[in-house]
């Protein structure tokens, strides 16, 4: 990934949260590395998953920063 690059991380099982929204990656490297780690390791796997809910707030995430998708 490219400095100026954006990203966003949800997370996800029957459950979605969105950790942080489009950002760009060389100004947050740091913040978003460590938000990326401390998720991982407080998130409990199983049970069913809402893929299509995540997919959903994935694509807001894209509206939000105004990014077109289509």
């Amino acid at each position: 990934m490219d400095s100026n690059d954006r990203v966003g991380f949800i997370r996800f099982n029957h459950n979605v949260y969105v950790v942080f929204e489009l950002s760009e990656r060389g100004k947050n490297h740091v913040y978003l590395r460590y938000s990326i780690q401390a998720s991982k390791e407080s998130f409990k796997t199983g049970g069913e998953t809402a893929f299509f809910s995540a997919i959903f707030e994935g694509l807001k995430l894209f509206k939000n920063a105004g990014i077109s998708y289509l």
